[in-house]
């Protein structure tokens, strides 16, 4: 109870008093204890807003062999979820709805876009071999129905023109050898990307069509899509 009057009283302050940073950070802090991410993340968007707090996309060199650039698929670009009338986040969305087809859209925000296909760029003229992306959020396409339906609108799947423009700009500065890494989704996938994968220009075994691949990490304590019951059964 005294957390929720605390609460309450930091969404107060930072109502009257939006420019002070420090104010949505201890919000953020406390959303996160009460378990709400939601909240969490308006929080850390409006420290940002107030411009006390750096952006999180960033890129680091190892030596000649690759670039890894991190990117910020949560708080402060991404545009709201496609809309589900129930009101939930994970899920499935056809692939035609309006909101996901929309490309005025962005996960990353239109200034880390920019920012990517320029640090894509600077990786290629330094000469790296590879070029990595760290994420959050799976970027291959996941549905079971050929693409008629995505199965979660959170990941890149509810952004998909925003996911062809990371493609056309990877394609239109060389970048042949992208790697992505993600986690998130508490279950490993090991994935081929490409722009359109059920329209017939994607071959596995040719690997016509690939754009790079993905590698999506399991949870450490979170159970996977298996559900509860088979982490239960294994136990």
């Amino acid at each position: 109870m005294l957390d929720e009057r605390k609460l309450a009283v930091l969404r107060a302050i930072v109502e009257r008093d939006p420019d002070d940073d420090r104010h949505f950070v201890k919000l953020a802090e406390l959303c996160l204890k009460l378990g709400d991410v939601d909240g969490a993340r308006g929080a850390f968007r409006g420290a940002a807003t107030a411009g006390r707090i750096e952006p999180l996309f960033r890129s680091f060199d190892f030596g000649g062999l690759f670039s890894l650039m991190m990117l910020d698929t949560r708080l402060f670009g991404r545009d709201e979820q496609a809309h589900d009338p129930n009101g939930k986040k994970y899920t499935s969305v056809a692939s035609t709805d309006p909101t996901v087809a929309d490309p005025r859209r962005s996960l990353l925000g239109f200034d880390q876009e920019d920012w990517l296909y320029g640090e894509m760029a600077r990786s290629k003229q330094r000469g790296h071999a590879w070029q990595v992306l760290g994420q959050q959020v799976m970027m291959a396409s996941l549905s079971v129905d050929r693409g008629a339906h995505f199965e979660n609108r959170d990941q890149w799947d509810g952004y998909a023109p925003a996911r062809e423009r990371l493609f056309a700009a990877a394609a239109a500065r060389e970048v042949r050898d992208l790697v992505v890494l993600t986690g998130d989704f508490h279950s490993t996938f090991a994935n081929d990307l490409s722009p359109h994968p059920w329209d017939g220009s994607y071959d596995a075994a040719t690997r016509r069509g690939v754009a790079g691949v993905e590698f999506v990490v399991p949870g450490i304590t979170s159970p996977g899509t298996e559900g509860q019951e088979a982490v239960d059964r294994t136990a």
